[in-house]
């Protein structure tokens, strides 16, 4: 006879944000919810992690392996479902993107993929934490299910450990930091490290100079979760930012109000601006891996402005550039015009 999961009512009710939030440490986390308040689609919420088993499409490209992986997942053994609790009391948990529809139908992928989550995505739970808003109760439901059978003592491990995770105090929510490099590093150096503050920290947004070595300086100070996300703003306005791995370039916004143009790097003049306003190119022009110097036209009024920044573009298509330098900090005592980025490059 399969036994009955084990249950914990956990008083007073918690926030299921708060539980997931708490939660959000383990792999797979899942958390089911609704807007909808007051109706049945909206009366449950759930929030499980740390699967028994886990399956996506790896993001290789949709093809029958996920559904294969998701048959294997599926076994002939059932857990008891108790009356009185909300109907999901662990088990399969799946996410279905639209792409799945390409292993149906010839359907072309999308132009451009700029999402990190898997297209088909599947996890069999042993353990949930449950919500029925209408009673403003909560459970902790511990099923035991490991490998192709149920475990009690399994189940009252799981328990233990699941409520010990919802036991400790909500970490400092803090999970973005922005600013240019030199601030970031001075603030990690001032907070004595950035992890034993904020664990939760996971995105540093850098912009202005080259970060160069300050990026492993700032990975060692917030710890393994951190992703640094750079983008090319300026005093005129935000130009482009990261929308890939960072070597791939930032993906110029050219429908942010701003009008670009770009001068070839050879052809700038100082003394000459105003007799070059022919030689510039607009985007349709440009050629990956040419230095241009960056001339704006904004909404706020300024008007073919060059701005100071050297950049390069490392596709067309769409339109990706890394900032190279500035007008003003170039080498070139031997007609080199060599830019900030080399020599920081060399450094990394």
């Amino acid at each position: 006879m399969i036994p009955a999961p084990l249950v914990h009512e956990l008083v007073p009710c918690p926030d299921p944000w708060d539980v997931a939030r708490k939660l959000a440490h383990l792999p797979h986390l899942c958390f089911l919810d609704s807007s909808e308040r007051g109706g049945e689609r909206g009366r449950f919420s759930y929030v499980m992690a740390d699967p028994n088993f886990w399956g996506d499409d790896g993001r290789s490209g949709v093809t029958s392996v996920p559904f294969d992986d998701l048959a294997l997942m599926s076994c002939d053994v059932r857990s008891r479902t108790l009356e009185g609790l909300p109907p999901f009391q662990g088990g399969h948990a799946v996410m279905i993107g639209y792409e799945v529809c390409q292993v149906l139908e010839r359907i072309p992928p999308a132009r451009f993929d700029d999402l990190t989550s898997p297209k088909l995505a599947a996890g069999v739970f042993d353990w949930v934490v449950s919500f029925d808003h209408t009673q403003k109760r909560a459970w902790v439901v511990s099923t035991g299910f490991r490998e192709d059978d149920f475990d009690p003592a399994h189940a009252a491990i799981r328990l233990k450990q699941v409520l010990e995770w919802l036991s400790t105090p909500l970490p400092l929510d803090l999970r973005l930091i922005a600013g240019p490099p030199a601030a970031l590093l001075a603030f990690a150096e001032g907070a004595g490290g950035l992890a034993q503050h904020w664990p939760l920290l996971e995105c540093l947004v850098h912009y202005g100079r080259a970060i160069g070595p300050a990026a492993d300086e700032l990975r060692a100070s917030a710890g393994p979760r951190l992703r640094l996300h750079e983008l090319h703003a300026t005093a005129e306005g935000l130009l482009a930012a990261q929308d890939t791995d960072a070597g791939g370039g930032l993906r110029l916004l050219t429908d942010a109000g701003i009008f670009f143009e770009f001068l070839p790097l050879e052809e700038f003049d100082e003394k000459r601006l105003e007799q070059l306003g022919t030689r510039t190119v607009p985007l349709e022009g440009i050629r990956p891996g040419q230095d241009y110097a960056l001339v704006l036209t904004t909404p706020a009024g300024l008007t073919r402005l060059v701005n100071g920044d050297i950049v390069r573009f490392t596709a067309k298509e769409p339109a990706r550039l890394v900032r190279t330098g500035a007008l003003g900090l170039q080498l070139n005592a031997f007609g080199e015009r060599m830019a900030e980025k080399e020599p920081t490059d060399a450094l990394v």
